[in-house]
């Protein structure tokens, strides 16, 4: 069996003097380490200390796929509850079209913001049963959602409900009294 060296020599992959410069460069290597216990001793450090900076950057790439691997799955999360925000939101939207009364809300907590309801939607917002959020096509998109739908968008997603008032009993009055007002409306 012959050498890779000289396989290479005989496919005329190098020449004759590079091979023969690489033998003498190795013998030469060889009987140095021999003759010489101490540059054994530090191409043996260096062998280490090369080693260990392949484990330490073998360890930070490893660290920096780990935190790549985090932010892809933190955007797959993201994308995936946008998609069941969407969806639960097509899903239960009540229809706000053709409302008598502007119900106001307070919006981002400094826009305030309407929405066309009817009365029926109006005393349902009041009680709790229902709830506007936040449409998931742009800012000014908002949806009324009934308060099981809400439930469930607030499990994960709750930055979208815009407006949602406690339940409330029904009879409850609606309106709310203010300090040093009474309660039938007349002042004292």
């Amino acid at each position: 069996m012959s050498s890779l060296q000289d396989q290479l020599l005989k496919a005329g992959l190098i020449s004759r003097d590079k091979s023969d410069q690489a033998q003498t460069e190795a013998r030469k290597r060889d009987y140095q380490l021999k003759k010489n216990k101490a540059l054994a001793d530090a191409e043996e450090s260096r062998k280490l200390q090369e080693r260990r900076e392949r484990e330490l950057a073998a360890e930070r790439q490893r660290e920096k796929d780990r935190l790549l691997n985090q932010e892809q799955e933190a955007a797959r999360r993201r994308q995936a509850d946008l998609a069941r925000a969407r969806q639960l939101i097509d899903h239960h939207r009540l229809t706000t079209g053709g409302g008598d009364l502007r119900y106001h809300f307070v919006s981002n907590g400094r826009y305030i913001r309407s929405i066309q309801v009817t009365p029926q939607q109006r005393s349902q917002l009041v009680a709790g049963q229902i709830a506007i959020v936040r449409g998931v096509d742009d800012e000014y998109d908002v949806a009324l959602l009934p308060r099981a739908a809400i439930d469930k968008l607030m499990a994960f997603d709750p930055h979208r409900v815009l407006l949602l008032h406690p339940i409330s009993r029904p009879g409850e009055d609606d309106l709310v009294t203010l300090p040093g007002e009474a309660a039938d409306g007349s002042d004292q």
